[in-house]
């Protein structure tokens, strides 16, 4: 028992790492590409101690999710799908914040990591995932194209993962659960004037939050048949 106490723990400290490092690759990427940084980021009053503002908060939800995981006890292969899920979209977040871009590496690991995830597991079916990849993928295209410029192409892709990932019909609620809580965040940054109305705004962590609030009770859901 304490040995996958002690195993979870290393992994979720490793997980919280990799998230931050993979975030640095791709940022400074983009950078040398030009693409304008979020004000925070570059502000002159940031400095190399001010990285625990970025890690601290991953290095908090992967510990803290490895103990609610190994307190209830699940399998070891749910652990890894989950604690994996949790970090390939903690860095879809954390690099669409600063540079309002969602790398494609970063939504082909994810949509990778579906297929991976039904050969292991079985979940989802085939059919489940194309589906949730055509579904999830082609609805968010259609906004993008009605709502001309209210979702960027990162999204749509965003999207398609997150479908490989749940499956259909489970990528329903995840997009629904990404547009509700963007919709609060975006209201609450209009009525406090950090942002103004033509102003963008970053749409890929609330997708990714929706999307993983989603994944982490279907796989809950589908721990019994592991």
């Amino acid at each position: 028992m304490w040995g996958a106490w002690v195993t979870g723990t290393l992994g979720a400290l490793g997980l919280a790492v990799l998230v931050w490092r993979g975030t640095s690759h791709f940022v400074q990427r983009y950078r040398q590409e030009g693409v304008p940084l979020a004000t925070w980021y570059t502000s002159p009053s940031r400095h190399r101690g001010h990285i625990l503002v970025e890690l601290a908060p991953t290095l908090a939800t992967m510990l803290g999710l490895n103990f609610l995981l190994q307190w209830h006890q699940v399998p070891w292969n749910t652990w890894l799908a989950i604690m994996g899920v949790t970090a390939l979209l903690a860095m879809v977040a954390w690099v669409d914040l600063i540079t309002h871009r969602i790398p494609n590496q970063l939504v082909l690991g994810t949509i990778t990591w579906g297929g991976i995830q039904h050969l292991l597991l079985g979940t989802p079916s085939i059919l489940s995932l194309a589906l949730g990849v055509l579904v999830g993928g082609g609805l968010f295209f259609l906004i993008a194209v009605i709502g001309r410029g209210a979702m960027g192409m990162g999204d749509v892709k965003l999207a398609a993962a997150l479908g490989a990932l749940v499956g259909f019909p489970y990528v329903i609620p995840a997009l629904m659960a990404g547009i509700l809580l963007g919709g609060i965040a975006a209201l609450i940054l209009l009525l406090s004037r950090r942002v103004g109305r033509k102003d963008y705004i970053a749409y890929g962590p609330y997708l990714a939050l929706g999307g993983w609030l989603v994944y982490v009770q279907v796989m809950l859901q589908w721990m019994p048949s592991t």
